[in-house]
């Protein structure tokens, strides 16, 4: 009986949406079918008839080990966005994870999250998974870390065409910790380019044209405060004292929770 029991233990961890991840009664996990990927996020759609919804882009994850060695799988080992996303309070809220992570997509090649995160095939995937989630409705971007990236890159498209609109209506794009910046980014710490990656430097004039926010740790170490503000300039930018890559943000959620 005890086996009998842990087998079936071991087949429920196994199951998509299941993956250790402790999720609030009112999130459903969904998996979003796209032409690359299919990716994992946990809804909260309260009030479908509300016309704004609020979709929180995960990080990097887990793409390199301790020793700086790619992983085999990127899901993210901390809860910070997802957290953040269980506990905005607003009426539609989605938290989508990246290419790779939570779902063991056979299609999935380690340069998804290493040199190629910021792909042509994986930001075009993204920007159909939020054509899929809100077509039509007006959305609040918020991405953390590398999310950030994925994020600004998005909200600076045409809505309605070319290969990564989204046909939405952009509110406001939100970083936490943004790496919007990769190149200088790689430079800074001295680590392989992302070759295989675009880059946002021909959106730079549009980005600084939309509505948005920009929260910044001070003791951010992995992504540093300058590498923002070179970027985008000091507008629009808010430095949080004391924060690092994931702590110390608790104001700047709650600013985020009240934006309507």
């Amino acid at each position: 009986m005890l086996l009998k029991n842990l087998l079936f233990l071991l087949l429920l961890l196994s199951l998509p949406g299941c993956s250790g991840v402790k999720t609030p009664s009112d999130f459903l996990y969904k998996e979003i079918r796209t032409d690359s990927f299919t990716i994992a996020s946990w809804q909260k759609i309260n009030a479908p008839q509300n016309n704004t919804y609020k979709i929180y882009i995960e990080g990097d994850g887990h793409a390199f080990n301790r020793y700086g060695r790619p992983t085999s799988d990127p899901t993210p080992l901390d809860g910070f966005m997802r957290n953040a996303a269980f506990s905005d309070p607003s009426a539609n809220v989605i938290y989508l994870a990246r290419p790779c992570q939570f779902v063991k997509d056979t299609v999935c090649r380690q340069e998804d999250w290493t040199t190629g995160r910021f792909s042509e095939k994986v930001l075009s995937s993204m920007a159909q998974a939020v054509r899929q989630l809100a077509e039509g409705k007006d959305i609040f971007l918020i991405g953390y870390s590398g999310g950030g990236f994925i994020a600004a890159f998005l909200a600076a498209q045409s809505p309605n065409s070319g290969p990564y609109q989204t046909k939405t209506h952009l509110k406001k794009l939100i970083t936490i910790a943004g790496n919007l910046d990769h190149e200088r980014w790689t430079a800074f710490h001295k680590v392989l380019p992302l070759k295989d990656s675009l880059s946002l430097y021909p959106y730079q004039k549009k980005l600084q044209k939309l509505p948005q926010t920009h929260y910044i740790g001070e003791k951010d170490k992995i992504v540093p405060p300058f590498l923002t503000s070179d970027f985008l300039g000091k507008e629009n930018i808010i430095l949080i004292p004391k924060a690092n890559h994931s702590e110390g943000y608790e104001n700047a959620l709650r600013q985020i929770y009240s934006e309507k």
